[in-house]
């Protein structure tokens, strides 16, 4: 008899083991799974967050429209977009251009030091850049002079990841790497500054800038078609147009007066019966509620970040209830299983 009464007790101890393990391993999964899902969505809304100005800068979006019927809405701008709005609004303190040739192009950069073996590296991280661009865009420098890094032609500004690559321990400063792509373009570049690798939550990433007047180095010819293709042109929308407006603007209202900009700009709309609408899109908004054509990456989706963090809530109100409830349950066995060994004459030992 004693026998059986111990094995009764030793299953029921394991019994109440199992249930406990089980219920604190379905909150344990609850809990992780809404830890998880919040440090994604936390991510997701982290984006720019690294910019000092962020919520004062704006990507200009394009916005085609033929006998009244929109044909296509674009990230992507004219190259005289920047110039005009900084020329004609007063609230717009900055613009800077950038040509995404990693995107349309393949591009190689190689060492070009006397290097016994040079690197060559194939590039899709690569942008073009005006000289505004790094002091906008609050990229931290390890070399070099934010504001001025980007100015002269054939200056090359390249991340710490790509220094290490290229140069290894040396200092990269003054030294001059080779750019060829599929367009026949040759240009030496000299290397005037480094920056901190680019973090993941943001929608431009890159590894190399070159100096966006480079570009106009290409007109060998003299007619000043590089000016009109790269720097003022209305015809050809191929560029990110960003620009940082005064702390107390309003972007809808200094919108409102695109339309005129537009008129003056590109009169033969009227002939062609179409037209282009100039918009303001927030940095902030970019990663997640934009999907125009041309983004420099795929983005993320807004509606599916907050859908999910209401899913997370659910599973952790649904893993504490699961707990109480079968903690409930237990009590009550529990209480039922002592006040059974009680009659039986049971010790508290």
């Amino acid at each position: 008899m004693l026998k059986n009464y111990f094995n009764v007790a030793l299953r029921s101890l394991l019994k109440n083991k199992l249930y406990s393990f089980i219920n604190i391993f379905g909150l344990a999964i609850g809990l992780a799974a809404f830890l998880m899902i919040n440090h994604y969505v936390a991510f997701e809304k982290s984006y720019e967050n690294h910019i000092t100005d962020k919520e004062n800068i704006y990507r200009v979006q394009l916005d085609v429209y033929q006998n009244g019927e929109l044909i296509y809405k674009s990230s992507e701008n004219y190259p005289g977009a920047g110039p005009a709005l900084l020329e004609d609004f007063p609230e717009v303190i900055s613009s800077a251009k950038l040509y995404n040739m990693g995107s349309k192009n393949n591009v190689v950069i190689t060492s070009e030091n006397g290097e016994a073996n040079p690197q060559v590296l194939k590039h899709k991280r690569f942008l073009y850049a005006e000289a505004a661009f790094l002091p906008m865009f609050s990229v931290p420098m390890k070399q070099g002079d934010a504001a001025t890094a980007l100015e002269e032609p054939h200056s090359i500004v390249i991340s710490e990841s790509m220094a290490k690559k290229y140069f290894g321990n040396e200092s990269p400063m003054g030294k001059l790497l080779r750019l060829e792509d599929d367009d026949f373009n040759n240009e030496l570049c000299t290397v005037t500054g480094v920056f901190e690798d680019v973090p993941e939550n943001t929608h431009l990433k890159f590894d190399v800038l070159i100096s966006f007047n480079t570009l106009f180095t290409r007109d060998t010819s003299g007619n000043g078609w590089a000016k009109r293709r790269y720097g003022n042109g209305w015809n050809r929308k191929d560029f990110y147009t960003y620009v940082q407006l005064k702390p107390n603007a309003n972007p809808k209202k200094l919108e409102s007066q695109f339309s005129t900009l537009v008129d003056k700009y590109k009169p033969e709309n009227q002939e062609k019966n179409m037209k282009d609408v100039l918009s303001l899109q927030p940095l902030k908004d970019i990663h997640l509620y934009s999907s125009l054509t041309d983004e420099a990456e795929v983005n993320g989706n807004g509606d599916g970040v907050f859908y999910i963090s209401i899913i997370a809530f659910f599973i952790l109100i649904i893993a504490w209830v699961n707990y109480i409830n079968l903690s409930t349950a237990r009590s009550f066995d529990r209480g039922r299983e002592v006040g059974l060994r009680k009659v039986m004459g049971s010790h508290r030992s």
